[in-house]
């Protein structure tokens, strides 16, 4: 009955849009609920009891490679943490130990293992109402609509008490605009995972492009070579002879020029009877007559230098290469192999999976990485999806031509749980897509060391592309860190309950609070005293430093992965409301993920490559999508149950798009029933709807 009347909203919707579009040109408006201001409702704050001990019911669910991430510690193996306290499944995990000792709470842990990610929960917690739930995490996206709807509190109405979140908001302007729904509420605190950096990148081994561009006499396979076969995209038309500002080592810049006639991955294509030897000395011939004489110490650093010059074609080109040469690369291995993996994923899951669609940034594609859905904003400031671009569908297409060309890992969701532990530690893959800090953990780089004792596994800048089709080529990446979707927010039964309601409040405020290494935001941040010792400078500001103890536990527990520490053994830095410094990731960082991270912040203090948000220009193509927009409940219901187009990008279903494209074949649409997606009846439930609703969601959130 539900679904009924959804279709009849969206029909009528539809049926009065196609009555008017022959005599109308702008954008139908769909009614809009009047936002009004939230009026403080608040006891008088001297008699608000914060001093009896108060329960709260917490669903913080975090799931990944399969293992829940919660208030309380989940493994099944007990262990002694340097605290002198033994933690056994169900404890209360340190940090929360800690913070409620301060506010005087009992936290009691809701999550369960059941719901296999924080989605799953946020659906099944909806359907009971979030009965016995006194805070739960879930996306912005998700919790903003509830609150519409009366399901959560409003948060906004009790800033009055909560003077952290208050004046961080009233500091960020914007932030707090992003927050507010349509009707003027906020109802969740969203998690801010650091400011102005970037936060996903292309990762490689290092060692293994010097081991193809620098090696003086080198004795390629002489097996038969990979080239373009299936993969037909050249993003770069030739003849090409453009100059490319890049960034030295030491942030000044310089001029590079790329100038060559025939593209290296059409040379590849023409070899005859390809092996790897001719296919790696036709790369080397093409790297060495367009930048042997360009000022670079090695041609290596073409591709991994703070001067790297490379493009699309040529980092295709060099997959093609190293894919051709297993054994020549893995030399150094007791046994060298005789097939490597190019691209990979981090793990098998489809929300991992995902990432590979993020590297579609080298396609020149905006909308990768966006903050919300995949919308981005075009040349004219005007909000566009990019999954209803053609080009999207292109890019969609070359990603299976990669993966038939065996440049993707072939059935990656079929593998392990985790791929790139096991690519990394067995030095057996090129490249990935992902966070540089895990990416790059101790544990990982040790592993690899104990393969190939020259192991180098490290961030590179993205491809020189012209973005604006102006002929200008540079580096450019959507992937800025800001705010995230992850949030977490309070059920609306919480008010019947004015001492639980704000306790609830207070440790949602507190944990903006970095004051003290015994604040509540601290401890969050970093663990309870003790996992913090004193305080160092990163960059302009001034972070609390891990103990010793604290980063030799995290180095035995885990590996040296910092974020899979400190939230699975401390319960901190989960994705809620609060911000993580980037100076806690700097710190525990290898040294290969300093030396990567570095070689980014290089280029990006320098100018050359160019992260969405921080870009100062006229031109609004460099702005980055908000995370959230306030629709108001109409266009939210109805968006809900028309643009059925977004359930083709189910996570679980990516790895079909991967294979297949939209070629039809292996349960893959065709262009044309892609196409079709957006319709209904006839009419484009993406113009009509989906992108109209947000063009005025946007234009509402300015004012």
């Amino acid at each position: 009955m539900k679904k009924f009347f959804s279709f009849m909203l969206v029909l009528l919707a539809l049926f009065t849009i196609a009555a008017c579009a022959d005599d109308a040109t702008d954008p139908v408006d769909t009614p809009v609920e009047t936002p009004t201001e939230s009026d403080p409702v608040v006891s008088d704050p001297d008699t608000i009891d914060y001093d009896s001990q108060v329960t709260l019911n917490v669903a913080l669910n975090y799931t990944s490679g399969g293992n829940l991430m919660s208030i309380s510690y989940q493994k099944d193996a007990a262990y002694e943490s340097f605290n002198g306290k033994t933690y056994t499944k169900g404890d209360l995990l340190p940090a929360w130990e800690r913070i409620g000792q301060k506010l005087n709470v009992t936290f009691v842990d809701r999550a369960t293992s059941a719901d296999n990610n924080t989605n799953a929960q946020f659906t099944r917690l909806q359907t009971e109402g979030f009965a016995n739930v006194d805070l739960v995490n879930g996306t912005g996206a998700l919790i903003g609509p509830e609150g519409v709807n009366g399901n959560f509190v409003n948060i906004g109405k009790y800033l009055s008490v909560m003077p952290n979140l208050n004046a961080f908001l009233n500091a960020n302007p914007s932030v707090k605009v992003s927050m507010t729904s349509a009707d003027g509420g906020i109802y969740f605190t969203p998690y801010f995972d650091g400011f102005g950096e970037m936060e996903q990148m292309f990762l490689a081994r290092i060692d293994w492009i010097k081991d193809i561009l620098d090696v003086a006499s080198p004795t390629f396979d002489t097996t038969p070579g990979f080239v373009p076969t299936n993969y037909e995209r050249r993003q770069v038309e030739t003849p090409i002879d453009v100059n490319i500002t890049v960034a030295n080592a030491d942030g000044s810049t310089r001029v590079v020029n790329k100038a060559y006639t025939n593209n290296i991955l059409d040379v590849l294509a023409g070899l005859n009877n390809p092996t790897g030897a001719t296919v790696a000395a036709a790369f080397k011939t093409h790297m060495q007559n367009t930048y042997g004489d360009q000022g670079y110490a090695k041609l290596s650093d073409v591709f991994a230098g703070t001067d790297a010059a490379y493009d699309t074609d040529e980092l295709v080109a060099l997959m093609y290469v190293i894919k051709s040469n297993p054994q020549y690369i893995t030399r150094q291995l007791t046994l060298p192999l005789t097939s490597v993996d190019i691209i990979f994923p981090r793990e098998a899951a489809g929300n991992r999976i995902r990432n590979l669609f993020r590297g579609m940034e080298m396609f020149g594609l905006r909308g990768m990485f966006s903050r919300h859905e995949w919308i981005y904003f075009d040349q004219d400031g005007l909000l566009q999806d990019a999954r209803h671009d053609q080009s999207f569908v292109d890019g969609v297409n070359d990603l299976a031509g990669l993966y038939a060309d065996k440049l993707i890992i072939q059935n990656p969701e079929e593998g392990p749980a985790n791929w790139r532990q096991i690519h990394l530690t067995n030095s057996s893959a090129f490249m990935t897509y992902d966070y540089n800090a895990t990416s790059t953990a101790q544990s990982l780089i040790t592993g690899g060391r104990a393969k190939d004792a020259d192991f180098e596994f490290q961030a590179i800048l993205p491809p020189v592309i012209d973005w604006l089709g102006d002929g200008n080529y540079f580096h450019f990446s959507e992937a800025t860190r800001s705010v995230k979707n992850e949030a977490w927010g309070i059920p609306k039964h919480v008010e019947a309950n004015e001492t639980k309601l704000y306790r609830a409040l207070k440790l949602v405020d507190e944990m903006y609070d970095y004051s003290t290494d015994d604040s509540v935001g601290t401890i969050h941040l970093y663990g309870p005293q003790g996992w913090t010792d004193g305080t160092l400078e990163y960059g302009t500001d001034t972070v609390y430093k891990l103990s010793d103890a604290a980063k030799a536990e995290m180095t035995s527990l885990a590996g040296g992965n910092h974020i899979n520490y400190l939230r699975q053994y401390v319960g901190a830095t989960m994705p809620i409301g609060h911000i993580r410094s980037m100076g806690l990731e700097f710190q525990t960082l290898s040294e290969e993920g300093q030396i990567g991270i570095d070689r980014i912040n290089v280029a990006v203090e320098a100018g050359v490559l160019k992260l969405a948000g921080l870009v100062d220009s006229d031109n609004p193509w460099f702005q980055l999508s908000p995370t959230f927009f306030p629709l108001t409940k109409s266009e939210s219901d109805m968006i809900t149950a028309a643009a059925s187009f977004r359930d083709i990008f189910n996570d679980n279903l990516l790895v079909t798009m991967v294979k297949y494209g939209f070629s039809g074949e292996g349960a893959s649409l065709t262009e044309q029933e892609y196409w079709n997606s957006f319709k209904m009846n006839n009419i484009d439930v993406y113009d009509a709807i989906w992108i109209n609703f947000y063009r005025q969601a946007y234009a509402r959130s300015q004012g």
